[in-house]
Formats: structure tokens, C-alpha cells, sequence
């Protein structure tokens, strides 16, 4: 529950550690019915945010590509009246 609440509260944040809050949480209450094995779920998690981890890494660079490359909205003159 608590890291469905975190992803909850990084909802407006970031929306990668929103997916990865709640991915967690999810993989864990899926397991609560029928536990196995908690290094299983521990694995599953630490996929999760190694999968996170990889887009950030790969969005990151991109964010700051689009920021570099946008350009400036040129003013357009008006006729005076």
C-alpha cells in the first residue's frame, strides 16, 4: 500500500516514479494471495526499476534534445490601426 500511495503523491512529479511506484506495488499485491518465494518478488521489483531506470536514461537526453532544438515563437507584426 505505501508504494501505491508514493505513486500517488509523484502522479504530478514525475511520471516515471509514478509508473515505478505503483509497477511495485502492483507486483506485490499480486503476490499476496499466493506468496512463493520473496527473493522472486524482490527480482521482480528490482526489474521494475531497473526498467524505469532505462527510461529515464533514455528520455533524459531526449527531453533535453527538444529542449535545445525548439525554437523561440517568432512575434508577428500587426498593422497599426
Amino acid at each position: 500500500m505505501l508504494l501505491l500511495m508514493h505513486g500517488a503523491a509523484t502522479r504530478f512529479y514525475n511520471d516515471a516514479l509514478e509508473c515505478a511506484a505503483i509497477a511495485a506495488g502492483v507486483l506485490i499485491l499480486v503476490d499476496l494471495p499466493q506468496p512463493c518465494d520473496y527473493a522472486a518478488e524482490g527480482y521482480r521489483v528490482l526489474w521494475t526499476l531497473c526498467g524505469v531506470g532505462i527510461g529515464l536514461i533514455v528520455m533524459l537526453p531526449a527531453g533535453l534534445l527538444a529542449k535545445h532544438t525548439a525554437k523561440a515563437p517568432s512575434s508577428v507584426p500587426t498593422a497599426g490601426c
